[in-house]
């Protein structure tokens, strides 16, 4: 049986912001991973909250494509370099999904 993703929802920059101070404010993460970064406000807002926090290592896996989805707007080129340069401090391990060629 395959599993086919039917929908996709980002969340709301402010709310994203408000669970990473959350987290910030009532633990000392010792290494970062993110989840899907679906458009440019929030991948800015998410690297702005990291470089805020002074997060430790930091793991940017953006899921960018998922079997049997379209590709999220994050596989744009203009919104792939932006991941790269803003989330991507000098701790930054960066994945990329790619769509396999059929």
């Amino acid at each position: 049986m395959e599993v086919v993703v039917s929908g996709v929802q980002a969340a709301r920059p402010e709310m994203v912001a408000a669970q990473i101070e959350a987290v910030f404010d009532g633990f000392s993460p010792k290494a970062v991973k993110t989840g899907m970064l679906g458009d440019a406000t929030l991948i800015e807002t998410v690297a702005g909250e990291l470089r805020r926090w002074s997060a430790g290592p930091v793991v940017v896996d953006p899921v960018m494509v998922a079997t049997g989805s379209p590709p999220a707007d994050a596989t744009s080129s203009s919104n792939s370099k932006r991941l790269r340069s803003r989330s991507a401090p000098a701790n930054c391990s960066c994945t990329s999904t790619a769509r396999s060629p059929p």
